[in-house]
């Protein structure tokens, strides 16, 4: 909510009497609009906003010996040079598709009919639809950088592409383990964050916000910072991730690293071509699962505040047991002899009624576990 002091309150708004006046004055036009006492500050700046950019669409002004100084590609390369993260030739990229659509319009000119078109043509160019979702955020965040948090982009009430879900596909132990063999010649500060990652199955986030003092070898903890609206955790580190631990402070491999590097790194030195990198994550989680680690516990090592997002691994795990709990009922397959069953009756004498009830609490026993 605004502050009552007149001198408090941002340029363009102003408190009268029982309310708020919100005005936008550019060489384009005027506009103003009154606010109830009561709303947010934030919501105000928004109007303004989209009010500047409106007015900007409809009367753009020309200023002479600017040719080319005001477009949106002139923008972006402004943003760029202000932009300092690992992922930068990431972000570089998805706004140079922007510029081939874009390039040459005045930013205040490109409005949200300019970006469903965009959508549009790189989804009936076959474009993935994460690789367009990428794209969004990064006209996004350039927006925000140059005009301000809360400022309006195209991508206002556009509709994006969904990605489909499904379930993430494991990498097998064995593969695990070539990779880490093949990544020792490479860049020490890579294989060394590969090891942390596969060893600990955290987020890729949390290994570039680590420092050193989150470290205690001696104790034998990791204390992680809270990431992506998740809980702190502090973990405890077995044998393996002191090794990875080790060999991550050797390599002085810590601060912020570009992903999509780190998994062409990966890629040549074996990982599947069809699995991201970021699987490493669910795969230590199935692991767990398969294992018979229960929900919550698993929940509390991702530092998941929300329980229910462990599902993605606990769900395929119980549905397993019970799909092997149940095999035999038909009769069509032949069980190894050191395969247990494990049922201790034969389903085919049972009722329908009496299957289901069998059914229903060996469900009901895995949920508890």
């Amino acid at each position: 909510m605004p502050r009552s002091g007149k001198h408090d309150l941002p340029p363009g708004i102003y408190q009268r009497g029982h309310g708020y006046r919100a005005v936008v004055a550019i060489a384009a036009g005027r506009k103003e609009k009154r606010f109830p006492l009561g709303t947010s500050l934030k919501e105000i700046k928004r109007w303004r906003n989209a009010t500047k950019v409106k007015l900007e669409t409809m009367h753009p002004t020309k200023r002479a010996g600017a040719i080319g100084k005001y477009t949106f590609s002139a923008d972006v390369k402004r943003y760029l040079k202000t932009l300092a993260i690992a992922s930068w030739a990431s972000r570089r990229s998805e706004l140079r598709a922007w510029e081939k659509r874009l390039g040459r319009l005045r930013r205040s000119a490109i409005t949200s009919d300019h970006a469903r078109a965009a959508i549009k043509a790189w989804t009936d160019d076959d474009v993935p639809a994460k690789t367009i979702l990428n794209r969004c955020r990064g006209l996004s965040a350039m927006y925000r950088a140059l005009d301000g948090p809360d400022a309006w982009t195209p991508l206002v009430g556009v509709q994006r592409p969904k990605v489909r879900k499904r379930k993430p596909l494991r990498v097998p132990v064995e593969t695990l383990r070539a990779v880490e063999v093949n990544l020792r010649s490479d860049d020490p500060k890579t294989h060394a964050r590969y090891m942390v990652l596969i060893a600990t199955g955290c987020r890729p986030v949390h290994l570039k916000r680590a420092e050193p003092v989150d470290i205690d070898l001696e104790r034998r903890r990791w204390n992680i910072q809270a990431a992506k609206d998740g809980e702190p955790i502090e973990l405890y580190l077995n044998d393996d991730m002191l090794a990875a631990w080790r060999a991550f402070m050797a390599a002085d491999a810590w601060g912020d690293f570009n992903s999509t590097d780190y998994a062409k790194a990966l890629r040549t030195a074996g990982w599947p071509a069809e699995i991201p990198a970021y699987n490493a994550k669910h795969t230590f989680g199935q692991d767990l699962a398969e294992m018979g680690v229960s929900r919550e516990t698993i929940a509390d090592w991702y530092g998941h505040s929300n329980p229910e997002t462990t599902r993605i691994y606990t769900g395929s795990a119980n549905l397993r047991h019970l799909s092997e709990a149940i095999d035999g009922r038909l009769g069509w397959g032949v069980r190894p002899a050191s395969r247990p069953n494990h049922l201790a009756v034969d389903l085919g004498t049972l009722t329908l009624d009496q299957r289901k009830a069998l059914i229903t609490k060996l469900l009901d026993d895995m949920l508890k576990a």
